[in-house]
């Protein structure tokens, strides 16, 4: 593109390409075939035109200022028209070579070998399998369908669970609303940290005495938005995890106090909880523990209020111990 903006021929292939790169895409003629017609409708374009898709160029090779909301995202349909398909199809090519060239198998191990748990940052559930095991998708947080010069970028491409990553974000576009409207997004190598609190839950609401569960989630507003709106979070939460995680909570901690009297000894309820809360936190992102901390510090605060939900916490988790007892 510099040569034909400056007026003069383009680099031929394989010259092009970087010098370490070179001897291993050059005898990838598809690609080069994809280049040239991206050139050749690049070379048409007007000079607004050409200014638009290099703009977009910039601003879609900028994705910490992306995530950041410093840019403003212009979109693979916001280009000239005839530029939409060649450069969709570009870039599908290159981030296919990604995985021909092993780059993205090197990049998905040399994630795991940094990650204290193999798990998906985007829902805390879903298991990453082991580096010798087929991998998980490493696809791209914004779509190649809508922003084509960060398909082969790797700080684009991320570790995800299939569930996340096909029935959940799949084509959707993590910097626009369905409206269009720009909203900001999480870094996904850069995150805060957000909370998960359940202390709006109603405790034996539902008809089979279960809870009815409210999940909110505590941090940057705004990116915490965008995320439950593509990847479900909340609803996910409570509707697959929680169920699961409270009846066992109750079978934990009768098992707790019949097998390990002498700690829970001197605690009331509210201590037992606490306790338990303690062993969960300190599992760090294992085994839903985030989910199981945030119910036991619903289930202490609860257990304190001196009212008739306290009365049945007591009751239904002294059931637990003599359960098992």
């Amino acid at each position: 593109m510099d040569c034909l903006d400056a007026g003069v021929a383009r680099t031929a292939w394989p010259d092009c390409i970087s010098a370490d790169r070179r001897d291993g895409l050059r005898r990838y003629t598809r690609l080069e075939e994809l280049r040239t017609r991206l050139l050749d409708q690049y070379e048409l374009l007007p000079v607004e035109g050409r200014a638009a898709v290099r703009q977009a160029m910039d601003d879609q090779a900028a994705l910490v200022e992306l995530f950041a909301g410093n840019r403003v995202a212009h979109r693979l349909q916001d280009l000239p028209h005839d530029t939409r398909d060649p450069l969709k199809h570009f870039f599908e090519k290159a981030f296919e070579m990604l995985a021909r060239l092993g780059i993205r198998d090197n990049n998905y191990k040399a994630f795991l070998a940094l990650v204290e748990h193999r798990i998906c940052g985007f829902c805390g559930c879903e298991y990453f399998s082991g580096a010798s095991s087929k991998r998980e998708p490493l696809d791209h947080y914004l779509a190649v369908s809508l922003y084509p010069f960060a398909g082969a970028n790797a700080r684009n491409l991320v570790p995800m669970g299939p569930k996340c990553n096909s029935s959940y974000k799949g084509g959707q576009d993590i910097l626009r609303d369905d409206g269009g409207v720009r909203r900001l997004c999480f870094d996904p190598y850069a995150a805060a940290p957000v909370q998960v609190s359940l202390m709006a839950s109603q405790l034996f609401a539902r008809e089979d005495g279960l809870p009815l569960w409210q999940v909110d989630l505590v941090g940057d507003t705004a990116r915490i938005e965008t995320w439950d709106a593509v990847f479900d979070i909340k609803r996910r939460i409570a509707e697959d995890h929680l169920d699961s995680i409270y009846k066992n909570a109750i079978r934990v901690l009768g098992t707790f106090r019949h097998k390990q009297p002498q700690i829970f000894a001197g605690l009331d309820i509210a201590g037992a909880f606490r306790h338990l809360g303690d062993l969960s936190r300190a599992k760090g992102w294992s085994d839903r523990a985030f989910l199981e901390t945030a119910l036991y510090e619903l289930l202490e605060v609860r257990s304190q209020a001196g009212n008739d939900e306290a009365i049945r916490i007591e009751a239904e988790f002294a059931d637990a111990r003599l359960a098992v007892s």
